[in-house]
């Protein structure tokens, strides 16, 4: 979650927000923040799972209101009457909603998930500056491994759920806009 903030604070500075629009989005980061930290902590205690809910049924019971949060946040970045932090947040919304449509499925490292996403869009945002971030990709999936809460498969399938939405979120932002 602290990943999915900071890449979501860069994914502002990255479509032009600066000055008072910039310090006013920061704020509101750290309230929706706050209120994702809430939500996960009254999920866990709800669903009487561990912090990484193992529980496939139980993630997808947090998962939707995960979404259900999101679609909020996505509503507040309209504020800033920014294209490009709207399509910005339209595309992470719609990647959480593939996560959870394969997670009514199976199960997938959402932690990878995640990691690839992220380490796609800041290596796209700011080239070879954030590569150092792909040596974290084979750390967590191992660590997912010997912690034993995913198989090779479910690492497997969370890498490749986030690197081929991120090549087609790029092909269509690159080609239809």
């Amino acid at each position: 979650m602290v990943l999915v903030f900071v890449v979501m604070l860069l994914g502002g500075w990255q479509v032009g927000l600066r000055g008072t629009a910039w310090m006013y989005y920061v704020a509101y980061l750290l309230f929706t923040s706050a209120v994702v930290w809430i939500a996960r902590i009254y999920a866990v205690k709800t669903l009487r799972t561990n912090w990484d809910i193992s529980d496939r049924p139980k993630r997808v019971q947090s998962l939707i209101l995960l979404i259900a949060v999101n679609i909020g946040v996505l509503v507040g970045l309209l504020l800033w009457n920014n294209q490009g932090l709207i399509r910005f947040g339209s595309m992470l919304l719609l990647w959480l909603v593939g996560f959870s449509l394969i997670t009514f499925k199976t199960k997938i490292s959402g932690h990878m998930a995640v990691l690839v996403l992220a380490t796609g869009l800041l290596l796209y945002w700011f080239g070879v500056a954030a590569f150092p971030l792909v040596f974290l990709l084979p750390i967590v999936g191992w660590s997912r491994l010997v912690l034993k809460r995913h198989t090779l498969i479910e690492v497997i399938g969370g890498t490749l759920y986030s690197a081929i939405f991120f090549l087609l979120s790029v092909f269509v932002y690159t080609f239809f806009t």
